[in-house]
Order: structure tokens, then C-alpha cells, then sequence
């Protein structure tokens, strides 16, 4: 059986809000969290697009691990 991935290219504007603790987050609409299979939790990088634009890609497990250890 092949893999196959998807790639989505959203572009959105969000409010940047802060939580009781000091924390800076955002919320994703509904659709795109489901489109992305994203939830809350979630560790996303953050790639700067040096052209004031931002990529969030999400960190699989496997990821995850490998940036802990380094």
C-alpha cells in the first residue's frame, strides 16, 4: 500500500490572544483543524517565510522525539 501525503496551503488571518498564565495562542477555525488533523496541544513549528508570513508545520511523534534528544 502507497503513503500519500497532503499538502494544504491556507492562508489566514487570526487574533493573537492571551491566556491567564501569560501565554500568546490562537484559535484555527474548526474546518482547518479537521482538514489538518490538528488538535489542541499539538507542537507546531513555526518556519519564518522571511517575507513577513509565517509556515506552522506540525511536529509528528517521531519528530518530536528526535528534537528532545538533540
Amino acid at each position: 500500500m502507497d503513503i500519500v501525503h497532503f499538502i494544504f496551503e491556507v492562508t489566514m488571518q487570526v487574533k493573537l490572544e492571551e491566556n491567564d498564565d501569560g501565554e500568546i495562542f490562537f484559535r484555527i477555525p474548526s474546518i482547518y483543524e479537521q482538514e489538518l488533523q490538528w488538535q489542541e496541544g499539538d507542537l507546531i513549528e513555526w518556519i519564518d517565510n522571511k517575507n513577513g508570513s509565517w509556515t506552522l508545520q506540525k511536529i509528528s511523534p517521531l519528530e518530536n522525539i528526535s528534537k528532545t534528544e538533540t
